[in-house]
């Protein structure tokens, strides 16, 4: 998150997991910007997406269009 421009503000962050879980770790909870954190775990397809909120809730997400 250091790396991120503070002059635009932003909803949240993505990033992967490769160890198969998509809940947030404490770390990501620690490091959470925006409003929303997306985590992506292993094998990286649409059923290992979430979404959460600052207190590690899970959102729900609709996704509309997969490549």
């Amino acid at each position: 998150m250091h790396d991120l421009p503070y002059t635009i503000p932003n909803v949240g962050t993505a990033h992967s997991h490769p160890s198969g879980s998509n809940r947030p770790s404490l770390e990501d909870l620690n490091h959470f910007s925006g409003y929303v954190s997306i985590i992506i775990a292993h094998p990286y397809e649409d059923e290992t997406i979430g979404a959460y909120d600052r207190n590690g809730n899970m959102l729900e997400i609709k996704i509309v269009d997969s490549v």
